[in-house]
């Protein structure tokens, strides 16, 4: 099997903020396109073909389950590198937005607006490894306080999370933390990622920690305060709470040392050196993002929550996100997998 091998997919990014009750809430992971790439994997030419959507969504839990207290703001942010004008803020398509709130008490006038620039963004401890990295900037208009609290989320859709081979593609015994022998891995249900070149077991090996999710999103930024010239203010979101807290007994701190592992195929922009002191072997207890995406989905569109606010309403004003983009990921996000 060829890992990397690209089949034709296309890639859609949404923002939503949205505002329902609590047991609508679909728990998922963030996750950090400067730390990984998602590829595909292609065995057979007659596999068939999975399309990725990618959509972000914030919203506000409540104990009304009535349909009217829905407030959602949702921006599509596909292929931001090559549609969005350079350095420049320009008009996002109205049919890229949509979005429903029930009041309104501010607004700029500006509309929706997007960009995209290029960062010099660093990796390791030391930070003296840099990748120029594509960043999307959305602007938009939120007319009415929502929350606490908000959640932000992504979703996927023609995404088969639930392919049998997919599922199974993991060591558990790995991911709790202990060691597993590389002989063991090379037989494992991890194939076809199992060992590098060298014969040292990749760590979490299997397609799906390789395939992970791979935008970062930052907090949201408040460009104006309603009512006051108050200075830019940035919406605190974090990633603490977006993982079940059953996930974290599942992933453990692992017994291996760097040298005895190598990183995912697709972590190559994340470890470009392999696991060092400059880049330490990850601890998979405490990142939430790789556990939610573990619990793989269902169905093939689903969302997957990337940060939260639980504390603090988003206050009404303009607002900037910024979701980086790996220059080297594929424009399209591909996988393929056997269909039964």
């Amino acid at each position: 099997m060829a890992v990397g091998e690209p089949l034709t997919c296309r890639r859609v990014g949404l923002l939503t903020i949205l505002q329902t009750h609590s047991y609508a809430e679909d728990r998922a992971p963030s996750f950090l396109c400067r730390w990984h790439h998602l590829r595909a994997y292609r065995r057979t030419p007659d596999l068939g073909q999975l399309t990725g959507n990618i959509q972000v969504i914030a919203y506000k839990q409540t104990t009304d389950v009535s349909a009217h207290q829905v407030q959602e703001l949702t921006i599509d942010y596909t292929n931001c590198a090559n549609a969005a004008p350079n350095t420049t803020f320009g008009t996002l398509p109205s049919s890229r937005v949509s979005s429903s709130f029930r009041s309104a008490n501010y607004s700029s006038n500006l509309g929706y607006q997007w960009m995209h620039r290029t960062e010099a963004v660093p990796y390791g401890v030391s930070g003296t490894y840099t990748v120029d990295t594509t960043v999307c900037q959305l602007q938009f208009d939120i007319p009415t306080n929502i929350g606490p609290p908000v959640l932000f989320y992504y979703r996927l859709t023609k995404f088969y999370q639930n392919h049998r081979r997919y599922v199974k593609s993991l060591n558990q015994d790995q991911i709790n933390g202990k060691f597993v022998s590389n002989s063991t891995i090379s037989s494992s249900d991890c194939s076809p990622l199992t060992l590098n070149a060298s014969g040292f077991a990749y760590y979490p090996c299997g397609l799906i920690a390789n395939s992970v999710f791979n935008d970062t999103f930052q907090s949201p930024v408040l460009l104006t305060v309603a009512g006051s010239s108050a200075s830019n203010q940035t919406y605190l979101m974090h990633t603490n709470g977006t993982a079940w807290n059953s996930d974290g007994s599942v992933f453990g701190v692992t017994a291996y040392t760097a040298d005895q592992v190598a990183p995912p195929p697709n972590w190559h922009m994340r470890y470009p050196q392999g696991y060092n002191a400059d880049f330490p072997i990850p601890n998979l207890h405490l990142d939430q993002g790789l556990q939610t995406w573990m619990r793989t989905s269902g169905l093939p569109t689903f969302s997957k929550l990337a940060l939260r606010n639980d504390t603090k309403a988003m206050s009404s004003g303009r607002y900037q996100v910024d979701i980086y983009d790996c220059k080297f990921c594929p424009c399209y996000v591909r996988i393929s997998l056997i269909r039964y």
